[in-house]
C-alpha cells in the first residue's frame, strides 16, 4: 500500500481514506497493545 505512505495532496480522492487509515495506524499502539 504505497498510497498510504504518500503524504502529498497528489490524490485528493484518497485524502479522506488516508485520514481514516492514518488514525488507526497512529493509534495502533493503543488499539492493539
Amino acid at each position: 500500500m504505497d498510497w498510504i505512505d504518500s503524504e502529498g495532496p497528489a490524490e485528493p480522492l484518497a485524502t479522506p481514506a488516508t485520514r481514516q487509515v492514518r488514525l488507526p495506524r497512529r493509534l495502533s499502539w493503543q488499539l492493539e497493545p
